[in-house]
């Protein structure tokens, strides 16, 4: 298993060397005030979100190509499960953003500061190959955890870990 730091950008063909993977996230928090919420976005070359079935989240759970699926997920203590297929993304998607938020609307204090050992994990075959540890997080309620985008025709990943003061809203 590789770690990986914020800003880091690799090769997913070098890295993880298959089309087929998931990302699973795992986070500890000190009560359960508020619920945490994962969210992908299949961005076009604009870097805009074209259609809104390329919003995947609880209630959308599967873009129409089945090549991004969230589940929850208990398997590796996984608070959540992304299966992503590179082979099925639409031609038009250039950009996959994960992105984190706190559904905060009991408790308006409650944001990421609350929340430790966020992990991103890449695996394939339940077996770990990149794990980006995500730090330093404190009154945000919504961030960007990875980021997957073609470059000259090659899907790379990016450890972003940047933060909003905001949910999606932001981010949309």
């Amino acid at each position: 298993m590789k770690q990986i730091i914020k800003g880091q950008k690799l090769s997913l063909e070098k890295e993880v060397n298959s089309s087929f993977f998931s990302v699973g996230f795992k986070w500890e928090q000190d009560s359960n005030k508020c619920e945490i919420d994962t969210s992908i976005l299949l961005l076009s070359e604009r870097g805009k979100l074209e259609k809104e079935e390329n919003f995947i989240f609880y209630n959308n759970p599967s873009d129409q190509n089945k090549s991004i699926t969230l589940q929850n997920s208990s398997q590796n203590n996984y608070k959540k499960n992304i299966n992503v297929d590179l082979s099925k993304i639409p031609l038009d998607v250039f950009k996959i953003l994960f992105v984190i938020t706190v559904d905060n609307t009991n408790d308006k204090s409650y944001a990421f500061g609350n929340v430790k050992n966020i992990i991103a994990d890449i695996c394939i075959n339940n077996s770990t190959v990149l794990q980006y540890q995500i730090e330093g997080l404190t009154k945000e309620t919504a961030f960007i955890a990875i980021e997957i985008y073609k470059h000259n025709q090659e899907w790379k990943i990016q450890a972003v870990g940047d933060g909003f003061n905001a949910g999606l809203d932001v981010i949309l």
